[in-house]
Order: structure tokens, then sequence, then C-alpha cells
């Protein structure tokens, strides 16, 4: 039995689209793929829990004759045979994500919502789903206004992902533009954001905040920050939706003096490690996490293998970490030593063109 891997490439250069592989755990292998190519620029997929439903943002300016990105939904059907699975896409529907960039998306754990950021004019749409799945034009949209000391990359807000609180209860959306975690209630019927931010919390004044993750037991919270190529920890407390900053901890060897952007950011299933990206660097870096305190010690800086890793994935056996090299046209895979996180390269695991996005998902 394998597990599914989804890539996400940019069609406006030599990418393919959307391809979703068969993957198998023992081996860090992938079968052949089945490949969507209608979906322009699909730089971040969600797929639900039973694999029947794929969204993907459409990382555009103008989408269907209007301004702004869009977001597309697919129903999946897998064919299984004696030596593959194979899975043919139905859409269900098309939207206008109202902002320009669309970058992420996240489905809701019980299937009400999608959350869309858009990176380019600062804009979180939230958009409900019937009972087929398909999202509704944005039922919420929260524009923010301002910018921050990067004259180059924050002169206005933009918000680049959100990811929710372990227990369901709270929204984080991060805002690259104005150095902000903007932090929301979750309606509990419709999965829909407080109407204002439950609180605003600021992190260093330039260091763009980018992607995050919650460790394994959900006290602490781990922010990538794009511009400073650093991560803070943050306590989290769930009761009160509350953050506390106790580190800030650089992503890149004391002696690189050139020019980076940090990028992706995950933690190993086991809790133990953490892992981020930076192009420029086009390196992987691999941090100890002391689970009682939350507080990050540097270990070792590896080559990710390719140019530019804008996302990178951990597979679900954490026995393999994959970096999708964006401007190297590759995905390259790592053997994950359980001990000591470090990683060894295995060399080139897919030739796909500018892949943007990878994640994993387990059969059921």
């Amino acid at each position: 039995m394998s597990d599914i891997a989804i890539v996400g490439s940019q069609t406006s250069g030599a990418g393919a689209g959307i391809s979703v592989y068969p993957y198998y755990a023992e081996s860090g292998t992938f079968g052949s793929p089945s490949i969507l190519e209608d979906t322009e620029n699909p730089s971040f997929l969600a797929l639900d829990a039973e694999n029947s439903l794929l969204y993907a943002v459409q990382e555009l300016t103008t989408f269907m004759g209007k301004p702004g990105g869009g977001i597309a939904a697919y129903s999946l059907k897998r064919t299984r045979s004696s030596s593959s699975d194979t899975f043919v896409f139905s859409r269900l529907v098309l939207r206008g994500s109202v902002g320009t960039y669309p970058c992420h998306l996240v489905l809701s754990p019980r299937k009400k919502a999608l959350y869309v950021s858009n990176y380019g004019d600062g804009i979180l749409t939230v958009h409900t789903l019937d009972a087929e799945g398909c999202p509704s034009e944005a039922a919420q949209v929260f524009r923010y206004a301002g910018k921050g000391p990067n004259t180059a990359r924050q002169e206005c807000a933009h918000i680049h992902s959100l990811v929710l609180s372990p227990d369901g209860r709270f929204a984080l959306a991060a805002d690259l533009g104005r150095d902000r975690i903007i932090v929301f209630r979750i309606d509990s019927d419709d999965d829909t954001l407080g109407g204002t931010p439950f609180d605003e919390v600021p992190v260093a004044p330039g260091s763009g905040p980018r992607h995050f993750s919650f460790s394994r037991d959900g006290c602490f919270l781990y922010v990538v920050e794009e511009l400073s190529s650093q991560i803070t920890v943050f306590s989290w407390d769930g009761t009160t939706g509350s953050l506390r900053e106790l580190q800030t901890i650089d992503t890149l060897p004391e002696s690189f003096e050139g020019d980076t952007l940090a990028a992706d950011i995950h933690i190993h299933p086991d809790g133990e490690f953490l892992y981020c990206s930076n192009r420029g660097h086009d390196s992987i870096a691999l941090f100890h996490i002391n689970k009682v305190s939350g507080l990050l010690t540097p270990k070792w800086h590896f080559p990710c293998g390719g140019f530019w890793p804008r996302n990178f994935a951990i597979d679900l056996s954490g026995k393999f970490l994959f970096a999708a090299n964006q401007k190297s046209n590759s995905i390259t895979r790592f053997r994950i030593d359980p001990r000591s996180g470090s990683l060894s390269p295995e060399g080139e695991a897919l030739a796909t063109g500018e892949p943007m996005f990878i994640a994993f998902s387990r059969l059921r």
C-alpha cells in the first residue's frame, strides 16, 4: 500500500501544474503521476483527510478577467491496480481569491471553510464550503494596511500564511509586510473567523514572518521570518489564545554574508527536530527542540541539492525529507537519521519543472 505525494509547480515557467504521485515510504520513491495541467501557478495545495478533495491557490494578479488570484477545487477518484494507484480529477469550482498572488490556503478540519492568504495586497479571505466541498465566493474579506522598514519588500501588508491552533479554536496569520502575527478566534458553528482580530503580536521590525509550525504538544509556536532568515519561538496558551516570545535564532551559519530568504519550516514527526529552508544560501537548517522549554539549539546546515528550496516536506514515516528546488527543476531526497536528525543526501527524487510545493498524505 502506498501513500500519496502532491506537487504543485509554476505553470508560467516550466511546470506542469498539479501532480499526484503514489509514494512508497520504505524506499522513498514515487510511482507514475496523475497530472492536472489546467491549474495556473498552483503554489500551495491542500487535501482533505480522505484524499477525496483537492484545493489549490492560483498565484496570479488576474483571474477569469478580474483583478486578483484564484482558488480551484477538485474531487479525486482513485483507481487501484496491482502495481500502482492512479487518480482522476474532476473540477468542482473555480473562485476568485479577491487579493493578488494568493500563496497559501488551509482547509478547516471539519471541512467547513478554506482560509486563503493573498500575499500581493495583504488580504485574507475565508470561503465557506458546501456539503460537496465546493468553496463559496469569499464569505469574509480582511484587508490590512501598513508597512515595515524594508522598503523593497514591506511597502504594504503581505499576508503570507495561516495556521490553525492544535485545538482548532484559533487561527494565526503571518503578515510579512507589517511584521505582525494576527490571531483570530474561530467560530464554532461554521469555522469562519471572528469579525475583528483577537490579537496582533509584533515580531522584530523588518523580519518578515512567513510560515509557522506548532510543536507536537501544541505548547510552542515556531515562526520562520523570511527577510531576517531567523526563527522566533513563542509559548502558546491554548486557553487564552496568547503568545509569549521566548527566543529568536539565526538559521544561517555565522560566516555567510550573501543574500538569502528563509522559506519553509517543519517539525519532524517525533517532535524533536525542526528544519528550515533558505533560498540563496540554498540549504536546510536543522535545530534540536527542547521539548520542555521549547527552545532551539542549532545543529547543522545541509546543502539542499539544488537551487531555491521554496518548500520542503517530511514524509509521514519520518524517514525522508524532500526539498522542492524551484529554480533547478528538481525535488531532492534526504534520509533522516532518527537519532540525530541529520540529513544524508540521496540525490534527485523527481525531475519536475519549477516545483513550488510538496506534501504527503496517507491513503485510507
